[in-house]
């Protein structure tokens, strides 16, 4: 699903306990969206949108500090090498949440059949 301002802000309506950390769509992409529990003390340190399709969220939760990154992949296979390319920089060595809409296939003949490989 293809995530807009107006169907995040219906989503978030019906979510309050929820606050939410939106990107910046572009023409060419989508927004991407972190929702953090409200109940949870959570102290958001930062956060980042990247061309509209990566969203980072530096956060605190328990004395620890962790990373979110909340993606949405471009289908087109040149623009999605690109891209991971980019998101690798953005990785770090440890306490990393990497989520989102990967936009991959791992087994291209099963696409076709709907057929998921099971054997791996």
């Amino acid at each position: 699903m293809h995530l807009t301002y107006d169907k995040l802000f219906a989503f978030s309506l019906g979510a309050p306990k929820y606050s939410w950390i939106f990107s910046e769509g572009t023409s060419n992409s989508a927004v991407v969206a972190v929702g953090l529990k409200k109940s949870v003390s959570i102290e958001v340190k930062s956060s980042k949108c990247v061309n509209g399709r990566l969203m980072l969220v530096d956060f605190e939760y328990s004395g620890e500090n962790l990373w979110v990154i909340n993606l949405y992949a471009p289908n087109n296979l040149t623009s999605h090498k690109v891209f991971f390319q980019e998101v690798h920089n953005y990785l770090l060595p440890s306490q990393t949440f990497l989520l989102g809409d990967f936009n991959s296939v791992l087994d291209p003949s099963g696409q076709a059949n709907r057929q998921i490989d099971s054997s791996s």
